[in-house]
C-alpha cells in the first residue's frame, strides 16, 4: 500500500473489476466452453473477493472503528455488503459445477444471480470510496500509514 488510502483500494480493486467484466462478457457467450470459461473465471473472482475483503475485515475495519469511531456504523454496513457479494460469488461458483447440459439450463438463474452480484459489487464500490475519503481526512499522516502497513501485513 501506498500510504494513500483511496490510491491503494483502486489498485486493489482493479483485477477485481477486471475480473467481474470478464465475467459479464463470457455470459454473452453461449458456446459450449461458456462452462469451463465461466467456471474458471468465478472461481478466481470468488477467491479475490474473500482475499480483498478478508484483508479490510482484518486490518483496515477494525483500524478505521478504534480510530475514527464516527464511521463505525458505514464499517459496519461495508462488511455486511462483504457478506452479501461473497455469497453471490460462491453461489455462482457452485452454479457453474454443474455439468454441462445442466449449466447451460440454468442460464436464467446464473444471469440473473450474476446481475445481483455485480450491482451489489458495484454498489459497493462506490461506498467504500466515499468511506475512505472520509477516512483519509479523520486520521493523520502517521495513521493514515500504520493502517497501510497493518493491511499491507496481511
Amino acid at each position: 500500500m501506498s500510504g494513500d488510502l483511496l490510491s491503494d483500494l483502486e489498485h486493489d480493486h482493479v483485477p477485481l473489476s477486471r475480473a467481474v467484466g470478464d465475467l459479464r462478457a463470457l455470459l454473452n457467450d453461449e458456446t459450449p466452453e461458456l462452462r469451463a470459461r465461466f467456471a474458471a473465471r468465478i472461481r478466481e473472482v470468488r477467491d479475490l473477493v474473500i482475499d480483498h475483503f478478508g484483508k479490510e475485515e482484518q486490518g483496515l475495519f477494525p483500524f478505521l472503528a478504534a480510530r475514527a469511531p464516527a464511521l463505525a456504523h458505514e464499517v459496519r454496513a461495508l462488511a455486511s455488503a462483504h457478506d452479501n457479494i461473497c455469497g453471490g460469488a460462491v453461489r455462482l461458483a457452485v452454479l457453474a459445477e454443474k455439468d454441462g447440459a445442466g449449466f447451460h439450463a440454468a442460464l436464467p438463474l446464473v444471469r440473473s444471480v450474476f446481475e445481483r452480484f455485480e450491482a451489489a459489487y458495484t454498489e459497493h464500490a462506490k461506498v467504500e470510496v466515499a468511506l475512505l475519503r472520509r477516512a483519509q481526512a479523520a486520521l493523520t499522516a502517521d495513521e493514515v500509514r500504520q493502517v497501510a502497513e497493518l493491511t499491507r501485513e496481511l
